[in-house]
């Protein structure tokens, strides 16, 4: 493991001082690498290059240490357990759908302990539950992802076949989360057969580990560690998900490839839309966590439409005060949300950042609440208000810029086409189209923009030198108006506006509204109240 990561750090150089491997010492170290070495060498180049392309400064090869670096091999000395059933869940308070602690049959005579991981990337995960095992001194591990419902004796059969027919992995059948119906287990030949004649198949090219049984102790014996690792590059070439990475691996160092009883029916569980994929064995009793009839768990009615909003709150540093408390601001059922932050860059930077997340999160709607904003109770509701009575793209809440003069931050041309703050304007309505500008400090956005507009979406730029006089909220409106995007202002949704140095709050705070503010942050500050 040292002889890769000094391999990995003398390409690094090479490639950010001359722009590619040009020297025969290094060609030949990697002529002499394994095929597993050449594998990892390939995609650590291309996540260098990608590095260099965004003029990333920060060393690729250092990134690589946690993961290379680890001795999993040093065991005890006593072994403290035979099996390690990994769970494997996505945060800390997710839900295994098989019961392994109560539900699940152990073979007789093994010693085992449960771990729960949670809170890590699928490859990061599997390769800790390796080393917990190998700590504990444990010959076997069993995974089993959160979303699996395993029958009772899956783990008995799966054992047999490693005892039985020396198998070093082992999997029960499972389905993918898609129709129709795709089993991720793979041989040569494409998809393994699934025939009540022939129950046992080889997966030598893909075997998925949603309930797979390892002879981990073999395993580590032969096969270089990390035992998972995935390939995500540019141009696809070594695309590798973890679980084909471990399978062909497997096959080359051992010449024994997984076991996949297509006999052990397991059902693959979609959470979000209560929906469960595989075909049950009405022979068998499962080890189910939750769902104890199959029948009562289809008939539960799943909406056609579950919008998730992405509430994106970026600041200067990771340590800068945040006036909302995410916890006292209502969403109305039937929306879904996660928060994203992000620090440490330029306001236009930080926005495209956050949007760029909101499309890889698959997210409906982006809402903006900037650190110095504290939005009513309710405010979030009355944005989405907008979207669904006036199929509104944007849409923002009322706030008033820092300072005594009492200005909105949103900006509207008045009868005489003039730019003018919206609370000077003489407009009666509470919810209207803006024609201008709008503060995004609170403001919630149908991502379908980002997917249509050109990029930058949010962008500062000069139209003189000498400074920045069009902000990134200004090149945003701009954007939309000149797309024939609805931006609107809904009034109600008013804002307080923190000043921290000076602890004050500026807005106009109605006496039986309630806030979202960070109370005990907020606690010695000033209200400095507008009225009009």
């Amino acid at each position: 493991m040292n002889k890769l990561l000094k391999l990995f750090r003398e390409l690094e150089i090479e490639l950010r001082s001359l722009g590619r491997i040009s020297s025969k010492t290094l060609w030949n170290k990697l002529a002499r690498l394994t095929d597993w070495e050449y594998r990892i060498t390939q995609d650590f180049i291309l996540r260098v290059n990608m590095a260099i392309q965004n003029d990333d400064l920060n060393f690729v090869f250092k990134k690589f240490e946690s993961v290379i670096e680890k001795n999993f091999s040093a065991r005890k000395n006593i072994k403290r357990v035979d099996l390690i059933i990994a769970q494997l869940k996505r945060d800390q308070y997710d839900t295994t759908m098989t019961d392994a602690r109560n539900r699940l049959l152990v073979p007789s005579g093994l010693t085992y302990d449960i771990i729960d991981i949670w809170g890590y990337p699928v490859t990061q995960a599997r390769n800790l539950a390796v080393e917990q095992s190998l700590k504990l001194g444990a010959k076997y591990l069993l995974f089993i992802d959160d979303d699996i419902v395993a029958p009772n004796n899956a783990l008995m059969k799966l054992y047999k076949l490693i005892t039985e027919r020396g198998a070093l992995a082992t999997s029960a059948l499972y389905y993918k989360k898609i129709e129709p119906l795709e089993a991720p287990f793979e041989n040569e030949n494409g998809q393994i057969e699934i025939s009540s004649d022939v129950p046992i198949q080889k997966s030598s090219k893909i075997c998925g580990m949603g309930f797979c049984l390892l002879d981990v102790e073999q395993i580590t014996d032969q096969v270089p560690l990390p035992l998972f690792w995935e390939f995500g590059a540019p141009d696809g070439y070594w695309s590798l998900g973890e679980d084909a990475f471990f399978t062909q691996n497997l096959v080359e160092y051992t010449n024994n490839p997984p076991l996949v009883d297509t006999s052990i029916k397991c059902i693959h569980i979609d959470k979000m839309w209560k929906k469960w994929y595989g075909e049950k064995d009405e022979n068998v009793t499962y080890a189910s966590n939750i769902v104890d009839s199959f029948d009562a768990f289809n008939r539960i009615r799943v909406p056609p439409k579950y919008p998730l909003i992405l509430i994106c709150i970026p600041t200067r540093k990771e340590s800068d005060p945040i006036a909302v408390d995410l916890n006292n601001l209502l969403l109305y059922r039937g929306y879904r949300s996660e928060l994203f932050r992000v620090w440490g860059y330029n306001v236009d930077e930080a926005r495209n950042i956050c949007a760029e997340e909101a499309l890889r999160r698959e997210a409906d709607y982006m809402l903006f609440i900037d650190d110095d904003i504290i939005p009513p109770k309710d405010g979030t509701n009355k944005l989405l208000d907008v979207i669904e009575d006036k199929k509104a793209n944007v849409v923002s809440g009322m706030y008033y810029l820092k300072g005594p003069d009492g200005l909105s931050a949103h900006t509207q041309l008045n009868g005489d086409g003039i730019v003018t703050a919206v609370n000077r304007t003489n407009i009666k309505s509470t919810v209207f189209k803006n024609n201008w500008l709008i503060g995004l400090g609170f403001c919630i956005i149908d991502t379908n923009i980002f997917k249509q507009a050109r990029k930058p979406w949010f962008q500062c730029y000069d139209k003189n030198k000498d400074q920045k006089d069009i902000n990134e909220d200004a090149h945003f409106c701009e954007l939309c108006l000149d797309n024939g995007y609805d931006v609107y202002i809904n009034m109600e949704a008013s804002c307080l506006h923190v000043d921290f140095m000076n602890k004050i709050m500026y807005g106009k705070a109605e006496i039986d509204r309630e806030y979202a503010g960070n109370e005990a942050l907020l606690k010695n500050f000033k209200l400095k109240q507008f009225d009009n």
